[in-house]
C-alpha cells in the first residue's frame, strides 16, 4: 500500500511539475505573430551605407504622397522620385551642391521636362499640354527667347528678344 501511495504522490507531482511549466511558459513567453513573410509593411524604410550615411528613404506622407529619395556616399538627396497627393508623378534630379536641376513630371493631360542653371533659373522646358508639344529655351534672366511649338494649324517657331517682345514669327 506504502508503495502504491508513493507511487500516486510521485506522479501527481510530476503531472503538477509539467502542468506549472506550460502554463507558467504561456504566460510568461509571448506568442508569436505569423505574418506574411513575402510582405514588410512601414510608412517609411530607410537606407544606411556601412559609414552610418543615410543613402535613401522611401515612405508616405500624412496627404497621400509617397516618394523615393536617393542621396550621395556624403547622404545629400541626389534623386526624389514619387507621386504628390494631387496624383503628379514627379522625378527630380540634383546637382552636387543639392540643388534640384532637372524636372520631369507628368499630370493629367500634360508632360513637362526642365532643366535649371547652376542659379536655378529655369532654361529649357519641354512639354506637351493637351496633346500639343512645346519647346522654350530661356535666358539667364529665365525670360523665354526660343520657342518652338505644333499645333492644329500646324508647325511655329517665334523668337522674343531681352524684354519678351516678339521678333520673328515663322509658321
Amino acid at each position: 500500500m506504502f508503495r502504491n501511495h508513493f507511487l500516486i504522490t510521485s506522479l501527481c507531482t510530476v503531472v503538477t511539475a509539467v502542468a506549472t511549466s506550460v502554463i507558467t511558459v504561456s504566460l510568461i513567453v509571448p506568442s508569436r505573430v505569423h505574418a506574411d513573410p513575402t510582405v514588410v509593411e512601414a510608412t517609411e524604410f530607410r537606407l544606411v551605407g556601412a559609414s552610418g550615411v543615410l543613402r535613401g528613404r522611401l515612405g508616405t506622407d500624412p496627404d497621400g504622397a509617397v516618394w523615393l529619395q536617393l542621396a550621395d556616399k556624403s547622404g545629400k538627396p541626389r534623386v526624389m522620385n514619387g507621386v504628390m497627393a494631387d496624383g503628379t508623378a514627379m522625378l527630380n534630379l540634383r546637382d552636387n551642391a543639392g540643388a534640384p536641376r532637372v524636372y520631369l513630371q507628368v499630370n493629367g493631360n500634360e508632360s513637362l521636362f526642365s532643366m535649371r542653371d547652376s542659379k536655378q533659373k529655369g532654361r529649357l522646358f519641354v512639354q506637351v499640354n493637351n496633346d500639343e508639344p512645346l519647346i522654350n529655351l530661356r535666358d539667364a534672366e529665365g525670360q523665354g527667347r526660343a520657342f518652338l511649338s505644333v499645333d492644329a494649324q500646324g508647325p511655329a517657331l517665334w523668337f522674343n528678344d531681352a524684354t519678351g517682345k516678339n521678333v520673328l514669327t515663322q509658321r
